[in-house]
């Protein structure tokens, strides 16, 4: 295999996967750590794909969210 896989390609059991929920709402996302990659879903009734993402990606994100890179993201109009 070669790049990014798909979760399907990676066959693991989901529901075996120590998931961690950012939240108390219906539609929270939920966030797994693996030896090689993260997963990130949203639970809920609108959930959606599994997000697969490398550790250097995930690591990228989460200083981006400490730094204030996505501050702006919920606002509409965006600010800036």
């Amino acid at each position: 295999m070669s790049g990014k896989p798909t979760v399907e390609e990676l066959g693991i059991d989901l529901d075996e996967v120590g998931w961690v929920r950012a939240g108390d709402q219906a539609d929270a996302l939920e966030v797994a750590i693996l030896p090689e990659w993260v997963l990130v879903r949203e639970t809920g009734p609108s959930s959606g794909p599994i997000h697969v993402f490398d550790h250097g990606e995930w690591s990228a994100f989460i200083q981006g969210v400490k730094a204030g890179e996505f501050d702006d993201v919920g606002s509409f109009p965006p600010a800036g």
